[in-house]
């Protein structure tokens, strides 16, 4: 389900929203094309920050929640007894931690474009290395 919602988000985004924006700015004339890239390049930036990150924070916390369910069920069901569950104001604590740091490190990952020749490359091994903090996690 995921993968659906951001997949689709991204493709609306690259295949609906963007093309729409490169027909609109067509019909602009030349001493004005400042502000259509500006236009573009915006509403870009506000459709990250406003519909692809919320949609992320929220998928990782649901997700953690129903994961954290599932792992309880499968110990009761190896030990045959009742685990021993974390309040729910510390899970919440918790994700709220790592919904931030990733914030952070993703606007540093995202400031490492701007530098100059290794920029790119940067950038590229700041995202591995998130991706790879994250892949065997899990709490």
């Amino acid at each position: 389900l995921n993968g659906v919602i951001f997949l689709g988000s991204i493709l609306f985004f690259n295949f609906a929203i963007d093309p729409a924006l490169t027909m609109l700015r067509r019909l602009v004339h030349e001493d004005e094309a400042w502000a259509a890239e500006f236009v573009g390049a915006a509403l870009s930036v506000l459709y990250k920050l406003l519909w692809i990150y919320p949609i992320y924070c929220i998928s990782f916390v649901l997700n953690t929640v129903m994961y954290q369910e599932i792992a309880d069920a499968a110990l009761e069901v190896r030990r045959s007894r009742t685990p021993d569950s974390t309040p729910p104001f510390d899970l919440l604590i918790n994700e709220a931690f790592r919904v931030l740091l990733n914030l952070v490190y993703i606007l540093w990952m995202y400031m490492l474009c701007f530098v100059p020749v290794v920029g790119p490359a940067l950038y590229f091994g700041h995202s591995c290395w998130l991706a790879s903090i994250y892949c065997f996690e899990y709490r």
